[in-house]
């Protein structure tokens, strides 16, 4: 795929052009009615994912309500650093000007975004109008190096919300993520088995359980393991800012910062999982040790 790319000469004239598509033509007019959202409580963040360019990337913000700056950072699903973003709105309720920072604090990037969902000749305008057009959960803009490269089209939608006091185990959840998408990308058996909290479960369709309590069983049957999770699996699931203990749209079970369940399918009641401290206390199903059939 070729990445999308706009010289830095037209960038603003781009981002001027969308801010009169937004402000002047009928069908499109509107504005974030209730763009706080969430990111004006002082415990939430929201989470928005998309593209900049051809590269996946999820952006967490949060709006500080008595100084009207946004903060919060933004990340690739190939990387497994974020950068720092502090900003504030464009114009009131039509979008948003961000400064992205490098790990010195030195500004390396800028984004400039209208609450904005793209209509196109084939947009329903009555639906568009109803559901789209006052709507606070997609933005459209650009993304400009400070260095002077290329700008790149952005799109992000809003995926979920994130509470502050959840941070220290979700950047837990956050590390453990990228590095199972390494050790998957990368089919390293060991590193795979190291990110497990043990005991650690599968689950069937039917709810079956398979408990490992060993590194080495997991080795073992690391095939079999890794062919429970979704069959059309990218290169790289989504990393950043993960909003509860579930990846890898749901097949994939945090706890403690560690992979306790992988599932087929999105992961069942944790009542009924073994290897979660919840089903730990309410286990009534039968689970089968692993470690015994090898």
């Amino acid at each position: 795929m070729v990445t999308r790319t706009i010289s830095k000469a037209a960038a603003w004239p781009i981002t001027a052009c969308l801010a009169l598509i937004v402000l002047c033509v009928p069908a499109a007019r509107g504005a974030c009615l209730n763009w706080g959202h969430g990111m004006a409580n002082p415990d939430t963040s929201n989470l928005f994912v998309g593209k900049i360019g051809d590269q996946s990337v999820a952006m967490l913000l949060h709006l500080n309500p008595k100084t009207g700056r946004f903060d919060g950072a933004y990340g690739y699903a190939n990387q497994s650093d974020t950068s720092a973003l502090t900003g504030s709105m464009l114009l009131p309720g039509v979008g948003l000007v961000l400064d992205a920072h490098d790990k010195q604090g030195v500004v390396a990037s800028h984004f400039s975004l209208l609450f904005f969902y793209p209509i196109s000749t084939s947009t329903n305008l009555n639906f568009y109008k109803k559901w789209y057009i006052n709507s606070c959960d997609t933005m459209t803009g650009i993304w400009q190096p400070s260095n002077g490269g290329n700008a790149k089209h952005v799109i992000l939608f809003m995926s979920g919300q994130r509470k502050s006091s959840q941070t220290n185990t979700m950047k837990l959840n956050d590390a453990t993520a990228y590095k199972l998408n390494m050790a998957i990308r990368k089919n390293d058996r060991k590193a795979f088995a190291s990110l497990l909290h043990y005991p650690f479960c599968t689950a069937s369709a039917l709810g079956i359980h398979k408990v490992f309590t060993m590194p080495s069983n997991v080795i073992r049957n690391y095939k079999e393991i890794i062919s429970t999770l979704p069959q059309d699996t990218p290169a790289f699931y989504m990393p950043h800012f993960i909003t509860n203990d579930s990846f890898m749209n749901g097949s994939v079970y945090f706890e403690d910062g560690k992979v306790a369940l992988i599932c087929l399918g999105h992961c069942p009641d944790l009542r009924d999982n073994p290897c979660s401290e919840t089903g730990r206390l309410n286990q009534h199903k039968p689970a089968i040790r692993q470690d015994d059939l090898n």
